[in-house]
């Protein structure tokens, strides 16, 4: 029950984080109106994950979680009630705070529910993720068709009601299993991860806190690589429309098919990494998706035939699925003890740099800059940065000896 909840989470998460922002700044007011809207929505994303991991360590990852989705929930029911902009702005705010603590806690649940199995539940995870960012686009569009107050305040209220049924439902799913205990090395090889959250000297009750996790080294290249992933990954997703419209010739209306195909080549990546996790070792998928989705950015924007573009976003897609629930496993599968805390770290910083990346490729997407398809273009840089990121944080680290 408790994986069929965190997908269902996932699920809930993703297709709300497009329809309530779209919903809201379409509402009337001016630009200034819609950036404080989504500005607010991204303000503490960054602190909730980190709060809700150190909470969910010592609470227990369920109660956490049951709050988040309250905190999900109740934004659009006050958008139902309220149309004004200091209840917008609220509830952009309280979706922001219920954002954060879900995407965390839901991969750390799912870590713990899963042990030996993380990679593939989070593959799955993010499958439903990438399902509901897809058709996110069709449902906006389908309520401003529509557009009449009932189905509008219809859709509204029955996000709120999900919501709050998965708030309910989690503190009544069973207690989290056994966790498999590590399989012992082989004579001889160096030890992994020698960091204050995995030493075998802690006693099984103990519970690292943010200052041991921040001078892990293995989590801090964890929290890079999940830093420069995300900043090639929604700074792409986040401009495909508008670079559909301007340099694809696609109309207004079929701009977003561009948003849809990538999203589509991230649901076929996951779902593949999901169902052979068992006989492809981490190493592989993430050098083989960091590979791909370097070809696939620097093909699709460098090429003029929309067809040859489209087929390259659909790659690029393809090459960047399976990155971040693998790179989320590495963390749930290595500080197991804080796996709540340490899981926050590494959606805070994606966080972060989806806050960062936005207003860079803002900046630089000026035509009297960069412009748009070389600014997209660029971002094919965090990729490549991301390589030897990758590889040193797969490295296994000899436990520290002291000198004589």
């Amino acid at each position: 029950m408790i994986t069929a909840l965190c997908l269902a989470a996932t699920l809930l998460i993703a297709l709300s984080g497009q329809v309530l922002p779209s919903f809201l700044t379409r509402l009337g007011g001016g630009s200034g109106q819609q950036g404080l809207l989504l500005f607010s929505m991204f303000l503490f994303y960054p602190f909730s994950s980190v709060l809700a991991g150190a909470v969910a360590d010592r609470a227990g990852k369920r109660p956490v979680l049951a709050a988040g989705m309250a905190c999900v929930a109740l934004p659009f029911a006050l958008s139902a009630l309220f149309p004004s902009l200091a209840a917008r702005t609220a509830a952009m705010l309280l979706f922001g705070l219920g954002e954060g603590v879900i995407e965390s806690q839901v991969s750390a649940l799912l870590a713990d529910a899963n042990p030996s199995r993380e990679r593939s539940v989070m593959n799955w995870a993010q499958l439903m993720f990438s399902a509901g960012a897809a058709g996110g686009p069709f449902l906006i569009a389908l309520l401003f068709t529509l557009r009449t107050g009932a189905t509008i305040n219809g859709v509204l209220w029955a996000c709120a009601a999900a919501g709050l049924l998965l708030a309910a439902l989690f503190p009544l799913a069973g207690s989290r299993p056994a966790k498999a205990a590590p399989a012992p090395s082989p004579a001889g090889a160096a030890p992994v991860d020698r960091d204050p959250s995995t030493a075998a000297a802690s006693p099984a009750t103990e519970t690292p806190g943010l200052r041991a996790l921040l001078r892990t080294p293995g989590l801090i290249l964890l929290a890079a690589a999940i830093f420069l992933y995300v900043a090639a990954e929604m700074g792409t997703a986040s401009w495909l429309a508008k670079y559909g419209e301007l340099h694809l010739g696609l109309s207004a209306e079929l701009a977003p098919v561009c948003i849809t195909i990538f999203w589509s080549g991230l649901s076929v990546s996951r779902a593949l990494a999901g169902s052979l996790s068992a006989r492809i070792s981490d190493a592989a998928v993430l050098h083989g998706s960091l590979l791909l989705a370097l070809a696939g950015q620097l093909f699709s924007f460098s090429v003029r035939a929309p067809v040859a573009a489209l087929i390259g976003l659909g790659l690029t897609g393809v090459g960047m699925g399976a990155i971040w629930p693998t790179l989320v496993a590495l963390a749930g599968a290595r500080y197991r003890r804080s796996s709540g805390l340490a899981i926050g770290l590494l959606t805070a910083s994606g966080g972060v740099a989806v806050a960062l990346i936005q207003l860079a490729v803002g900046f630089l997407a000026q035509p009297r800059l960069l412009g748009l398809r070389l600014t997209l273009m660029a971002l094919a840089g965090f990729t490549a940065a991301d390589l030897p990121i990758v590889r040193r944080a797969l490295r296994p680290r000899p436990s520290p000896t002291r000198s004589a």
